[in-house]
């Protein structure tokens, strides 16, 4: 089958009139059914002008769904998606089973239809007989270059879907606004404050991670989840998208051996490592005066095996989430997600065995704590029941329907995708909506809601006569 989404007869979809003319019949067709019906798109376009008029309670939701039921149709112009890799936006590794939709769970769509998902009915618990709660409270360290935006993004639709408290940074624009804490913890006076007796639900910001910290701001009842990834490919892709490589060039020269020579002996090179070295432990907590201090190391991994629920592996990202499904008692729908950007640009370097063995010594730390939970992993798996590696192929299958009909410009605003019930959850539904939030850039996203956390905190502040 072809690669791209898009089939050779359908390039036209592509061409910029026809992009135009579907822009204006989807905006003409909205004004038709807000002026008709008065529906939510009316409340949608109050909010642009004298504030929100949407239903209580849910504000963050009805705004942002319907915003981004229209712009899914941009979305979808812009994405290009192999269907036969599973990469993340920071290069997810593939797995070793990628299914494609078969025949008997999708068909093709005619006018103003949506996605039927036929599958046999295999039951509508949860979590397979568990008796078990959905989770709401979590923090989710965000680490770099280890698949976490991605991760971020379905923590933050969880956020809007339930109508949770997220931890916030103040401000909504401007470099680095998205960190809670730029190379430290989070503290109270950077976030958005909330309103009178309401409490922190989702951290998934960045933030080095300080146990005290977290838990000043977070309910004691609240599930950690971090994610790591291999330290050599973290390596290469930091190098590379930091550019550490090229200010190494161009101090240094570029030459074949450039990264042996530096690795031979990294104190004599007057460039920047904050990205590079131990990047996965810093962001854990472990200071940069500890990176070489073995039994520091070792003992601060098993506070942090205590501390957190799961830590989630980028090289097993499907195992991973469906992993973190059922700790946090989620639906299928909470975890998915549509992979967005191509693989990493792929390093100038090659590492030989004698580099790996320096880096190994070099970035200790991360080897150590990739190792641990690696294993740790690996006995969480196991202490699964059987049927965990065929939850993650439904996933998967059902992740890949969803990215096509993500992908595809819509034939009306209100189309779906609906989807049968699973001996691992229940029936549910994607919608132009929730497409545009898993599409949707995380910058933007997180300016519209720290906008909607200023406005709910100033709503519930006394009104001076």
């Amino acid at each position: 089958m072809p690669t791209s989404l898009w089939l050779p007869k359908t390039q036209l979809l592509r061409s910029k009139p026809f992009l135009l003319c579907v822009l204006l019949a989807v905006l003409g067709l909205l004004l038709v059914h807000s002026a008709g019906r008065n529906s939510v798109f009316m409340e949608w376009a109050a909010h642009t002008g004298s504030g929100h008029r949407v239903a209580p309670g849910n504000e963050i939701a009805s705004d942002m769904l319907l915003w981004n039921a229209f712009d899914v149709i941009f979305n979808a112009t812009r994405l290009n998606i192999d269907l036969n890799n599973n990469t993340l936006e920071e290069n997810e590794a593939k797995e070793d089973v990628i299914l494609e939709p078969s025949q008997e769970s999708t068909r093709a769509l005619t006018k103003h239809e949506s996605y039927q998902i036929i599958s046999k009915p295999l039951g509508i618990s949860q979590n397979k007989d568990r008796q078990c709660t959905k989770q709401i409270n979590v923090s989710f360290l965000k680490v770099h270059k280890a698949g976490s935006t991605t991760v971020m993004n379905i923590l933050l639709r969880f956020a809007i879907s339930n109508n949770l408290n997220i931890v916030l940074p103040k401000d909504s624009d401007g470099y680095g606004f998205n960190y809670l804490g730029y190379g430290t913890s989070v503290s109270m006076d950077r976030i958005v404050p909330l309103p009178p007796n309401e409490h922190f639900n989702i951290l998934c910001n960045h933030a080095v991670y300080n146990k005290a910290k977290f838990r000043e701001i977070l309910p004691m009842n609240t599930s950690y989840i971090g994610i790591i990834r291999d330290p050599v490919s973290h390596f290469s892709s930091a190098a590379t998208y930091y550019g550490f490589y090229d200010s190494l060039k161009s101090k240094n020269g570029a030459h074949e051996h450039l990264i042996r020579d530096f690795l031979r002996d990294p104190s004599v090179y007057a460039v920047n490592t904050d990205f590079v070295r131990n990047r996965m432990s810093f962001d854990f907590g472990i200071p940069e005066s500890e990176f070489q201090n073995e039994t520091y190391i070792d003992d601060y991994i098993q506070e942090l095996d205590k501390d957190y629920a799961l830590v989630l592996i980028m090289e097993r990202f499907q195992e991973s989430l469906v992993l973190m499904r059922r700790k946090l008692c989620w639906s299928t729908k909470d975890i998915l997600y549509v992979p967005l950007n191509a693989l990493d640009t792929k390093p100038e370097f090659q590492l030989t065995d004698e580099d790996l063995n320096r880096l190994r010594y070099w970035n200790s730390a991360d080897f150590r704590l990739y190792d641990y939970f690696s294993i740790k992993f690996d006995q969480l798996v196991k202490q699964e029941e059987d049927d965990l590696q065929e939850e993650v192929k439904s996933f998967m299958e059902i992740k890949k329907t969803v990215t096509e009909f993500c992908s595809r410009i819509p034939n009306s605003y209100n189309d779906s995708a609906s989807f049968s019930a699973t001996k691992w959850s229940a029936a549910f539904t994607v919608t132009l909506g929730d497409c545009g939030l898993m599409t949707e850039d995380e910058l933007p996203m997180l300016s519209r809601l720290i906008e909607h956390a200023w406005d709910k905190y100033w709503k519930s502040q006394p009104t001076t006569s």
